[in-house]
């Protein structure tokens, strides 16, 4: 998998886009890797709220 990691300047902080490509995966593998796009998406989520957090407390 290919994680491509961009930083903007967004209108309250820095703004970090994440993007995910399959590489030489099977028909299977892309089906399996949409099919977990959502859980993906909740995790990164999840982690970049709590480094929010953090850095609020900091």
């Amino acid at each position: 998998m290919l994680t491509t990691v961009v930083f903007a300047e967004g209108r309250t902080g820095t703004r970090v886009t994440l993007t995910w490509t399959p590489l030489n995966a099977t028909e299977i593998e892309l089906r399996t890797f949409a099919a977990n796009m959502v859980s993906m998406n909740g995790g990164w989520t999840s982690s970049f709220d709590e480094l929010g957090a953090f850095f609020a407390r900091a």
